[in-house]
This record gives C-alpha cells, structure tokens and sequence, in this order.
C-alpha cells in the first residue's frame, strides 16, 4: 500500500509542477504582450509628441504672419489718416476757392450794374454819345478836357472788364483743379481702403487657421495624455504581473521543497517498508500479499493517467464579432489615421455601419475575459484569452458586458459599441493577437 500511495503523491507533484509551470508560462506570455504593447504606446507618445511640436511650429509661423498683416494695417490706417487730411486740406482750399468765385461773381455784378447805369445815363441825355461830348465843347480847354475824360472813363471801362474776366477765369481754374485733385484722393482713399480690406480679410484667415491649429494642439495634447496614461497603466501592469510572478515562483518553490521534503520522507518510509519486506520475503510469509500490491500499483498508475488524460483541443474557427454589420470601414495594415492625420499601422480591423452604435460586440470564439476596463486610447476595451497563444480584442465599446475571468461562449455578447477612448465615431475596433503580437484577424474569421 505504501508503494501506491508513494507512487500517487509523485503524481500529484508532477500535477502541481506542471500546473504552476504552465501558470507561470501564461504569466510570462502576458508580461511580454504588456511589454509589447508598452512599446507600440512609447511609439505612439513620440510620433503624437511630433505632430505637437510640429502644430505648435506652424503656430510660431502663423503669430508671425499676424505681426506682419498687423504692421500692414497700422501702415495702412496711417496711410488713410494722411490721405484724409489731404483730403480735408483740399475740400477746405476748394471752400476758399468757391467763396472767392462768389465774392468774384457779386462784383461782377456790381459791374454790370455799374454799366447799366451808364448806359442807362448816357440814353437819357438823348442820344449823346462820345463823339457828341466831345465836340459839345465850347473851347479847345473844354475840349480837351472832355477829351480825357473820355478816354479815362473807356480805359476804366476796358481795364474793370478785363480784371473781372481775369478773375473769374483764374477762379473756375483753380476750382477746376482742386475738383480734379479732389476726385484723385478719394480714388486714392477708396483703393487705400479696399487694400486695408483685403489685409484684414487676410488676418480673418489666419485667424482661422490658427484656431484650427490651436484645436488641433488641443486634440494632441489629449492624445498625448491618454498615450502617456495608457504607457503609466502598461508599466504599472507589468510590474504587477512581475511581482505576481514572483510570488508564484516564491510559492512554487516553497511547495516543491515541501512536496520534495514529503517525497524523501515517503521514499525513507518505503526504504523501511521495502526492507521490512524483504525480510519477510526470506521468511515466505507475505509472498502471496507483494504480488496483489504489484497488482494494485499499477491499476492505481493506469487509473492516474486516465485522470491527466485532458482534452487540450482549442477553438479552430471564429464567427464575425458584430452579427448583421459586415461593412469594414478600416482594414488591417497602414492606414491614414483619421485623428492623427498621418499613416500609421492599424492593428486590427473597424467594423461601422448605419445603426451599429449601441449593438452587441460577441465573442468569436469560447474563451476566458483576461481584460475588461477602460485602456487608454482603446476607451472601453475586452480581452478574451481562446487558448493556444491566441486572444482577441474589442475596443471603443459604450458598455462592458463581462467581467475579468468570467468563461464566454463563441456568439456571447462581451460589449455594446460605442466611440470611447480615440474615436472618431462609433464603431468595433477587433483584433486577434498571437503571443501577444497583432496580426491581421480576416484569415481567423473565415475571409
């Protein structure tokens, strides 16, 4: 009997071995994947870090083209200031001007009246004119001086008219041109003003393109924070998992002495029992009982491995993830970033379609959740483990469905869609992932 239970405790050793082997082997996995990941994250903070600087540059650039345009509309705000004082000196010389041609027109009519009079005077001495004057005279003395009165009175005449002439003319002139000068600066203020129009509408544009880059920083920037969140949780995991693997090792070791102490143990009890039969072998008496112990041992061996005996098949096949939606609106590989704005490898595949905010996310295959929470950029995301190095991932969903260590079945919904974490919209972001390492899912699901 002791021989059997001897044999059944290394059995057992052997179990426990294996079992913690294996557990530290899956532990290992998932410290390699987390480390992966940290890595695919530490990737994605510098490139994230590069649009920043790079946004924040064209910011630089844009601050200075609003110095410039805003020197421009100084220089031209100045430039109409002068104009309009131009203009005000010349509106003003044009007042002058058109107060010195009234003053000029009301002596022209004092003039006329002057001229009428005489004329006026000169009818109601019946017909005298001149020449009647002058030789009206009743001596050469009288003569000659009607003579000169004569003649001053014609060249006074002549001399006023002229003057009047003169001044009116050089009047309308100068109204002429201080019209034309007027016309000209108006013209001038007018393009002054349009081309100050033009600047502003300038500066109005790059105003806008400096708050879309000041959204654009502002997008980074939460990008940036998610990633180094997401690269904090990842380094936090790790060590974690590290430590939980250096407890089970502690433990394993702990528990391989003990069994190790137990088996010497065992093996010093069956050294005395085998001795003690051998003893009573040479005395023929327990002869019969050996033999059906024999018998026993290696019932009790077979009756072991039937228990090992495990079924290890996985999973070989995976259904679609969101039934009824089969629209890929980002496919597996590199790919135009819609948030970044850059190419970057797309780990998995999106699956969107009219509708689908709210639908179930199932699992593709049976399996064991290792992961459901929120995880950085992937908003509400759930792990399943299929076994075999293979897990699958569904991110962006609205609500969880599953908890950590919870068995799923192939077609068991995980998740409701949604648009968390980096998002563009709602949609299922699926992947499949072999040891950790994302590779394209189609092939796993049949396409």
């Amino acid at each position: 009997m002791w021989g059997v239970n001897v044999k059944r405790i290394v059995v057992w050793v052997c179990a426990l071995v294996f079992l913690f082997s294996t557990t530290t082997s899956v532990l290992a996995d998932e410290i390699d994947q987390h480390r992966n990941e940290a890595e695919e994250v530490n990737q994605e903070i510098e490139e994230t870090q590069d649009l920043l600087d790079r946004v924040r540059g064209e910011q630089v650039q844009i601050s200075n083209q609003l110095e410039k345009i805003d020197r421009d509309i100084r220089e031209k705000e100045k430039e109409l200031i002068h104009i309009q004082e131009k203009l005000d000196d010349t509106m003003a010389l044009l007042d002058e001007t058109k107060q010195e041609l009234k003053a000029a027109e009301v002596e022209a009519k004092k003039f006329e009246k002057l001229m009428a009079d005489r004329l006026c005077a000169m009818y109601m001495m019946e017909g005298t004119s001149y020449l009647e004057l002058l030789f009206g005279a009743r001596s050469l003395n009288e003569f000659l001086d009607r003579f000169e009165m004569v003649k001053f009175m014609i060249a006074f005449d002549n001399q006023v008219f002229d003057q009047m002439v003169e001044l009116q003319n050089a009047i309308a002139e100068k109204k002429k041109e201080l019209e034309i000068q007027e016309k000209a600066i108006r013209e001038t203020k007018d393009e002054i003003s349009q081309q100050k129009s033009l600047i502003e509408a300038k500066k109005s544009e790059r105003l806008q393109v400096m708050i879309q880059l000041k959204d654009e920083e502002q997008q980074y920037e939460k990008d940036l924070e998610v990633l180094e969140q997401t690269s904090r949780d990842l380094e936090h995991t790790i060590q974690r998992l590290l430590k939980e693997q250096e407890q089970r090792r502690l433990e394993e070791e702990k528990k391989r002495k003990e069994e190790e102490q137990r088996r010497k143990e065992e093996e010093e009890r069956r050294r005395k029992e085998e001795e003690q039969k051998r003893k009573a072998e040479e005395q023929g008496k327990k002869e019969e009982g050996g033999n059906k112990e024999e018998k026993e041992k290696g019932g009790g061996q077979q009756e072991q491995k039937d228990q090992d005996r495990g079924d290890n098949k996985g999973s070989s096949s995976m259904i679609w993830p969101v039934p009824g939606y089969n629209h890929i609106s980002s496919g597996y590989g590199n790919r135009w970033h819609p948030v970044h704005k850059e190419y970057r490898m797309h780990t998995g595949i999106d699956i969107s379609g009219g509708g689908i905010n709210g639908k179930d996310a199932v699992a593709v295959a049976d399996g064991t959740v290792i992961l459901s929470q929120t995880y950085g950029g992937y908003g509400n995301c759930v792990i399943v483990d299929h076994g075999g190095g293979i897990t699958t991932v569904y991110a962006h969903g609205s609500k969880l469905l599953v908890s950590v260590g919870q068995k799923v079945k192939s077609g068991q919904a995980v998740m409701k869609i949604g648009s968390t974490g980096v998002s563009t919209g709602p949609h299922l972001h699926f992947e499949v992932r072999k040891n950790g390492s994302h590779v394209n899912p189609l092939p796993y699901l049949g396409r």
